[in-house]
């Protein structure tokens, strides 16, 4: 009898795991859906209606996927200065406001860290030393007059919340509470300040872009 109950239980601890697994969104069925925008550029992604539609159905899906077996995407940590494409695209599409947070699942979560407002880490010279949230009516006119220009600034912004997220983990960890030599320290702040200090001269020279090739679409049009 005791073998028995033994069986049962074990039979009724599989069940409870298969159907568990039943009930999860396949990875492989939507890592297939969303692997073909991987090819494409962000432009030809966030700037044709057709495939953006197509695009934020994929990353809802291919989100919620990887969420219910227990992995982050899109993964906005600091893991690496360069995230893959579809991340920087993703979070592009984030800010240039043709994506919603809510299709990212509990990723949604990280975006206030990336939040690009305020004085950005790093960014201490005099000619580069503030990146404000983007103006929402840059952003509309953006996408009704110059999507490509949109896209790329927001594009280089994306690059550069997450370059700098990946800089200031570093200097954390192995400056604040690490014994190395001074030396090795100051190396990795000159190192660290130089790069996002170049990303962010780049996200400022694109909005002005951005805000000349609104203005010459508008002025044409009249």
């Amino acid at each position: 009898m005791f073998a028995s109950t033994k069986a049962r239980l074990g039979f009724a601890a599989l069940a409870c795991v298969l159907l568990a697994a039943c009930g999860r969104p396949n990875v492989e069925d939507a890592e297939k859906a969303i692997s073909r925008f991987d090819a494409m550029s962000p432009a030809a992604v966030l700037c044709n209606p057709n495939e953006l539609g197509g695009f934020r159905s994929a990353v809802r899906r291919y989100a919620k996927a990887k969420q219910s077996h227990g992995a982050m995407w899109p993964d906005f940590t600091y893991k690496n200065m360069r995230p893959d494409d579809l991340t920087v695209t993703v979070l592009a599409g984030v800010y240039a406001q043709l994506i919603s947070p809510r299709d990212l699942g509990k990723a949604a979560w990280h975006l206030a860290e990336l939040s690009p407002d305020g004085v950005s880490w790093g960014a201490y010279s005099a000619d580069v030393s503030y990146i404000g949230r983007p103006n929402p009516e840059l952003l509309r006119n953006g996408a009704q007059f110059a999507c490509g220009d949109l896209v790329e600034y927001s594009q280089a912004l994306a690059e550069h919340q997450l370059g700098a997220s990946y800089w200031q983990e570093r200097i954390v960890k192995e400056t604040m509470i690490s014994n190395r030599p001074y030396a090795q320290k100051k190396a990795l702040l000159d190192r660290a300040t130089k790069r996002t200090q170049g990303d962010l001269r780049r996200v400022l020279r694109l909005e002005r872009d951005l805000a000349d090739a609104i203005d010459a679409k508008q002025l044409a049009q009249r």
